[in-house]
Parts: C-alpha cells; structure tokens; sequence
C-alpha cells in the first residue's frame, strides 16, 4: 500500500478538479458525481486517493447515514485504469480503500457502526453484488455479510433501499427482505 498516497477533502471548491477528471467519463453513474449529487460538504471527509506515478486511483466518502451509523465509500469511484472484474484485483483494490478511505476517515469522526451499500439496479440477479461482496469481505478489514436490503434515503421507492456490508452495531436503520423489496415501486 506504500505506492499510494491520498488527501481527504471537505469542500467541493477544492474538489472541483478531482471531479473534472471523473466527469471526463461518460458512464452510466456520471450523473451521480456532479456537484449537485455529489456534495463534499456533506460528507465526514472525502478521500481522493492517487498511486505515486501520479495517476488517480479512486474517490470515496464516509457519509453520515444517521448520529450513529456512518455510510463509507460513499459516491465511490474507481479511475478506469483500475478497474477490474478480477477477484485478485478488486481485493487489492479494497485493501487500497481500507487504507486510504476506511481507516483516515474513521480518524475524523467514529460511529458505533458503519455500512457500505450497493443498489439492486433491477436486474433481474445480482451477480455483480455477489461477486463484490466476496471480495470486499476479504479485502476490508472486519465487515460481515447482510441479508436484506438498508434504507438509505427518505423516498419509499426501492433505490432508497440497498444491498449492504456492515460493521459494528447498527442502531435506528430500517432493514427489509428481499420479499419487502420486491414489493416496493421503481
């Protein structure tokens, strides 16, 4: 982990070149890094990490899902030079994060828990979750596997509720099964 370095940041002003480069990509979840999704401010910390070539890694925040509860790589985002499908990879790449997000942002503030949540997209198997959990389990340090779904925003729509890893006690959360989320509107 020697070869990467990373800065947190808590306003968009000094964001904004980070989210340039982001923005550079037109991808499906572009929408969700501009500056009105996408709020620094509103996070604990959020941290850019780079590898010491110069080239930028990724981008995650620690978000505050409730006074208790902390939400972490919150927005994140992989640079697409390291991205990959490979199980050897993506482990390298959350032990990466477990440095250079997880553990400096939990310096800043601690909760009595922490999750890190993926929406379901609809599709109709969630094959892509199944794989990332797996490896996330191995490459962060101490989470644990959840079933159902955790509210993460205020609408009743089922993006509001999403996949989860946690760890730690999750207190004043709202937790569904997959029949309960089945049942609620797109």
């Amino acid at each position: 982990m020697d070869e990467f370095n990373h800065t947190i940041f808590h306003n968009d002003a000094d964001f904004k070149p980070i989210r340039k480069e982001i923005l550079k990509e037109d991808n499906w979840l572009r929408n969700n890094y501009k500056e009105e999704n996408l709020v620094i401010e509103n996070h604990v910390g959020f941290s850019v990490i780079w590898h010491k070539s110069g080239s930028l890694f990724g981008v995650g925040g620690l978000y505050e899902l409730n006074p208790n509860v902390g939400r972490h790589l919150n927005r994140v985002y992989t640079f697409p030079e390291w991205r990959s499908r490979r199980s050897s990879e993506l482990i390298r790449n959350f032990q990466v994060a477990q440095v250079h997000m997880v553990e400096p942002l939990e310096a800043i503030k601690q909760y009595d828990g922490y999750v890190i949540t993926m929406q379901n997209r609809n599709r109709p198997n969630k094959n892509w979750w199944k794989h990332w959990k797996k490896n996330a389990l191995v490459g962060l340090k101490g989470w644990k596997e959840a079933e159902g779904y955790i509210r993460t925003c205020k609408s009743k729509k089922n993006v509001c509720f999403q996949n989860y890893v946690y760890r730690g006690t999750l207190k004043n959360v709202e937790l569904i099964t997959e029949e309960e989320w089945l049942k609620l509107e797109s």
